[in-house]
C-alpha cells in the first residue's frame, strides 16, 4: 500500500480472483485489434485527444516528447456479470474497459493528470512490455493533495513526488485517481502496456465493498 497523510494512493487487493482465461483472451483480442478505433470514452475523447493526451510535455528527464494516452474500449456484458459475480456485487457495469497506452508519440509516458471520469479505478495489468514500469503520484506545490478531474499538468516543475509504485502483471490493485499521478518507461507497441480497468463508484475502502474484502 502507498499512502500520503493518510490518503491512500493504492494499494493490492489480493484476495481478488484471478482473471479467467477465457476473459482475458477477449480482453487482449479487443484490446489488440486495429480494427478497434472508438474507445469507450467516445467523442469526449476525440474532441479533448488533441489538447490533452497527444500534446507535447516535458518528460521527466526533461526531454520534450509526445505523452502515451490510455485508450480504452468496454469488454462484453459476460465479462460484466464476472465483474458483479466475483470482484463487486453493486457495480452497475459501467466503464469496465480494457485500455492500452497509445504508442504513435515518441514518449514512454503518460503525463502528470487526474482521471476524466471517475475518482477511484481497480486495475488489473494483461501484459506490459516491460516489468520496470512504474507509477507516480504528485502533490502540485500550494495546491491540495486530491484535486478535481481533468487536471492536467505539462510537466514536473512546480510537483513534489508523494508516491510511487510497480504494478504487477496478473493482481488487482486500487488506485486514487484523483490524485496526481503519471506512468513511466513504457516501452514498445500497443502491447507496451494492456490492463483491466474498471471505475470504483462510492466507497471502495469500506469492509465489504469487494468480494471476499
Amino acid at each position: 500500500m502507498v499512502e500520503y497523510n493518510n490518503i491512500i494512493l493504492t494499494k493490492q487487493l489480493d484476495f481478488l480472483p484471478e482473471l479467467p482465461q477465457d476473459l482475458f483472451d477477449e480482453a487482449m483480442n479487443i484490446a489488440l485489434d486495429e480494427s478497434s478505433s472508438v474507445p469507450s470514452t467516445g467523442e469526449l475523447y476525440k474532441e479533448l485527444s488533441p489538447k490533452i493526451w497527444f500534446r507535447e510535455i516535458k518528460d521527466i528527464d526533461g526531454k520534450v516528447v509526445r505523452g502515451r494516452p490510455n485508450i480504452k474500449f468496454p469488454l462484453s456484458d459476460n465479462f460484466n456479470k464476472w465483474v458483479r459475480d466475483n470482484i463487486c456485487t453493486t457495480h452497475d457495469g459501467s466503464y469496465v474497459n480494457v485500455a492500452y497506452q497509445n504508442n504513435e508519440g515518441n514518449g514512454t509516458t503518460a503525463p502528470v493528470h487526474t482521471d476524466m471520469s471517475r475518482d477511484w479505478v481497480l486495475i488489473y495489468l494483461l501484459e506490459t512490455s516491460n516489468p520496470d514500469q512504474y507509477t507516480k503520484f504528485w502533490k502540485e506545490n500550494d495546491k491540495d493533495v486530491e484535486r478535481p478531474r481533468s487536471t492536467f499538468l505539462n510537466d514536473w516543475d512546480n510537483c513534489t513526488e508523494i508516491g510511487e509504485v510497480c504494478y504487477e502483471v496478473g493482481n488487482w490493485y486500487l488506485m486514487k485517481t484523483t490524485v496526481l499521478h503519471s506512468i513511466h518507461n513504457i516501452k514498445g507497441d500497443r502491447r507496451g502496456r494492456i490492463s483491466i480497468q474498471i471505475k470504483v463508484d462510492g466507497d471502495p475502502l469500506a469492509a465489504g465493498y469487494f468480494v471476499g474484502g
